[in-house]
């Protein structure tokens, strides 16, 4: 099955629990997602996260992977190919992320 489309979390705001279990309200201001040059199945992003309470930037890494026709969020650390991570630092560099 094919999913169409790729996902977006650009605008949306989430929270985590910081070390001190404290909610940790952030946004995602920008992001960059592509599907996996040897697998397209499935996409990798970075998410540029802002945080509220303390504004400071931090960067997320993951992935989705398609099933059943829809975008599913990854549960594990990411794995991708060099030539993959060759185009995330340069995208990353010309965004002025970095």
């Amino acid at each position: 099955m094919v999913c169409k489309g790729l996902p977006s979390r650009k605008g949306k705001t989430s929270w985590i629990h910081d070390v001190d279990e404290k909610p940790a309200p952030y946004t995602v201001v920008d992001e960059i997602v592509w599907l996996q040059s040897n697998f397209p199945d499935k996409a990798l992003c970075v998410h540029k996260l802002v945080f509220k309470s303390d504004p400071h930037n931090e960067f997320r890494f993951g992935y989705y992977m398609c099933r059943k026709g829809r975008w599913w969020w990854g549960q594990y650390a990411p794995m991708l190919p060099p030539d993959d991570v060759k185009y995330m630092v340069a995208e990353m560099h010309k965004r002025g992320w970095v």
